[in-house]
């Protein structure tokens, strides 16, 4: 049986914005967002929170583009406010509930003036089959433009970065990108460590993981990262990329004896003698 109590967290909502939103009437898709959005800002003590499609599916069981529509149809209805200037996009609770506004009904009576009798005529499966495309390619441009959806794969991590939780999941995140071990528990030494790097200035989890990726080593692990300052301060700085940006190296050479050489010579000079004789 689950242990919940609210000593273990909680979220907190102003009654009469949770009384707004039973009375709104949102579908299924659109409360569960909804209440997505308020677990990761209001239980996190904040306003906004950076839009995570991946996790946000996980979470709710809806596909990642119903994730990009129901969004989008919340941030119309005046429901979700939508920080458009980052490039990881932000999404914040309306309190002013009052703005809320239903989503405006789609037009589906027939156009005044159509004459069914004239004749129809159809695009080509060619030129239909571009304009589909070219339409499609436009509405995906707009939504990316309007969503802030990043490529970028760090993006994908929801990263609140205050509890031990939020580091093991964006480590299993790269680690099982890369085939590198996953953690499967934090243990007490490994909330320490997290504890303490999370009090020095230098500590940017995120920019270590992309640094982490992008110069792969063996020896790269989660308690390696969080054991001192100066693990993560080398992987920040480089310290670990030089083998790669120099590109493969060779074996090194043993190195040959006295005589070994002086043998090497004598035959060099022996050639040559056959030579001049020949």
């Amino acid at each position: 049986m689950a242990d919940v109590q609210l000593e273990h967290g909680y979220t907190r909502i102003a009654n009469e914005l949770l009384e707004a939103k039973i009375r709104f009437g949102l579908s299924s898709r659109q409360s569960q967002i909804f209440d997505y959005v308020t677990r990761f800002t209001y239980g996190y003590q904040r306003k906004t929170a950076v839009l995570n499609y991946n996790h946000m599916s996980d979470m709710t069981g809806i596909a990642r583009n119903h994730c990009y529509s129901t969004v989008l149809d919340l941030s119309v209805m005046n429901i979700l406010v939508l920080n458009r200037d980052m490039k990881a996009c932000e999404a914040g609770i309306n309190k002013g509930y009052a703005e809320w506004k239903a989503l405006p009904k789609k037009d589906t009576s027939p156009k005044s003036g159509h004459n069914d009798s004239q004749k129809r005529t159809k695009p080509s499966p060619k030129s239909g089959h571009h304009i589909k495309k070219v339409v499609k390619e436009s509405l995906k441009e707009k939504l990316q433009n309007l969503m802030c959806v990043n490529d970028d794969w760090i993006s994908e991590i929801h990263f609140p970065g205050k509890e031990p939780e939020d580091y093991k999941r964006s480590w299993n995140y790269v680690a099982h990108r890369n085939k590198w071990p996953e953690i499967k528990a934090m243990s007490d030494k490994r909330i320490a460590n997290i504890k303490a790097r999370q009090k020095e200035k230098a500590f940017d989890w995120l920019e270590i993981l992309k640094m982490c990726e992008k110069y792969p080593k063996l020896f790269y692990t989660f308690d390696f990262l969080m054991a001192s300052t100066t693990n993560y301060l080398k992987v920040l700085e480089g310290n670990y990329k030089v083998s790669f940006d120099n590109g493969p190296q060779p074996p090194a050479q043993p190195e040959q004896s006295q005589q070994e050489i002086d043998t090497m010579k004598m035959f060099v000079e022996e050639s040559n003698t056959h030579k001049g004789t020949s």
